[in-house]
């Protein structure tokens, strides 16, 4: 009785692979429809606030800087600053850019960024 039970217990393991199968391809997707709307352009957002397009572009750099991407997180950062440079948040697009910096051994560059907003 005990070798039918755990014949059961994998049969059931096979079939419950399969049938996660549709729903992690249908998640996947989902997730691949939400970051093509967040890469979308700032001309695409009319309704967006400066403010909130440049934190849009700091979530961007920060997503990059999670992924150890550096010079697109410099790069996403420095979009905020043109967007909103002397904004609520400009000190935090600061302070980022000046981390994605260091991490690029751009030393100079992170230093004079430390001493803006």
């Amino acid at each position: 009785e005990e070798e039918e039970e755990e014949e059961e217990e994998e049969e059931d393991d096979g079939e419950n692979d399969q049938d996660e199968t549709p729903i992690n391809k249908s998640l996947i997707s989902d997730q691949n429809k939400n970051n093509s709307s967040k890469t979308q352009t700032d001309d695409q957002s009319p309704n967006l606030t400066n403010s909130q397009k440049a934190d849009d572009h700091k979530d961007r750099g920060n997503s990059y800087m999670s992924g150890k991407e550096y010079e697109n997180a410099v790069y996403h950062y420095t979009e905020a600053i043109s967007i909103c440079p002397n904004g609520p948040n400009s000190h935090v697009y600061y302070s980022n850019r000046a981390a994605a910096f260091c991490y690029l051994g751009r030393y100079q560059d992170a230093a004079d960024d430390c001493m803006q907003g």
